[in-house]
């Protein structure tokens, strides 16, 4: 009776205990390698310009919303992305209204919101780090980030406009506002 007692708490609770330690062991083994590998899956810009409409324009008064504009990448701080024309700040980076183009020494104004937009990983970038706009159908044009700006309301946005910049805005929601607000970190990059 005694040895079939120790026979249910042997199955029971040791080789539980055994089972849990040794997957506990082999957890903290691979944790690490699986850390780095969701880390390079969730954080990595992407690599590929995808095929969006693009369309030839002179203007980018000339574009519908959804046209492919250019790609925006930068080898300093590991950035890249689509940027398509958009009248407002949609879930891509999107080129606002408020934009002149680059070949007519003008300010391009690129929107993106934190969480959904490649423009999150300008988290990373630094002044003096290199921005380059590849513009389908015309050039591309390197930019120097300048300045970083926190907490810029579209007004701000609208006095930072100088020619041959490019104003990258990262959006966040205003949480101290009870209505539809937003503010955004500017990054202020002056044409090389």
């Amino acid at each position: 009776m005694k040895s079939l007692k120790l026979t249910h708490i042997i199955r029971g609770i040791v080789i539980p205990i055994i089972v849990a330690l040794v997957f506990s062991a082999a957890l903290f083994a691979v944790e690490p390698m699986f850390a780095e590998t969701m880390k390079t899956i969730y954080t990595a810009p992407s690599s590929q310009k995808n095929d969006y409409e693009r369309v030839k324009y002179n203007s980018f008064k000339e574009l519908k919303t959804d046209n492919a504009v250019g790609y925006l990448s930068s080898s300093d701080f590991k950035f890249s992305t689509n940027v398509l024309y958009s009248s407002s700040q949609a879930k891509y980076s999107s080129l606002g209204t408020l934009s002149t183009e680059p070949w007519n020494e003008g300010c391009a104004v690129v929107y993106g919101k934190y969480v959904y937009s490649q423009l999150r990983f300008l988290d990373n970038a630094n002044i003096g780090d290199s921005v380059t706009f590849d513009i389908y159908n015309h050039e591309k044009y390197t930019y120097k980030i300048k300045k970083i700006i926190n907490n810029q309301t579209e007004d701000d946005i609208k006095s930072l406009r100088t020619s041959n910049t490019l104003l990258m805005c990262v959006e966040y929601n205003d949480f101290s506002n009870l209505g539809s607000s937003y503010f955004y970190t500017v990054y202020v990059a002056e044409m090389v």
